[in-house]
């Protein structure tokens, strides 16, 4: 059975292959969709990729990072 997931109780995703894992404050969900598909559909003045397999909502993120050719963030 499908769950709603609002949009603003979304911390984080993570790719898994074909699929996409996201993450909420207290549960994870898979969804039948690349990370790729998603970042199309997601704001992505809300949305960063920071990594090939993550995105974060920025509204979560405290400090974002660089250290040389890659970025870390803290939530």
């Amino acid at each position: 059975m499908p769950v709603p997931i609002g949009i603003g109780s979304i911390e984080r995703l993570q790719a898994c292959d074909d699929y996409a894992i996201i993450h909420t404050g207290k549960q994870s969900f898979t969804i039948s969709l690349t990370l790729t598909e998603l970042e199309g559909r997601l704001d992505p003045q809300l949305f960063l990729r920071v990594h090939r397999s993550h995105m974060v909502n920025l509204e979560y993120v405290v400090r974002l990072t660089r250290s040389g050719g890659r970025f870390s963030y803290a939530a």
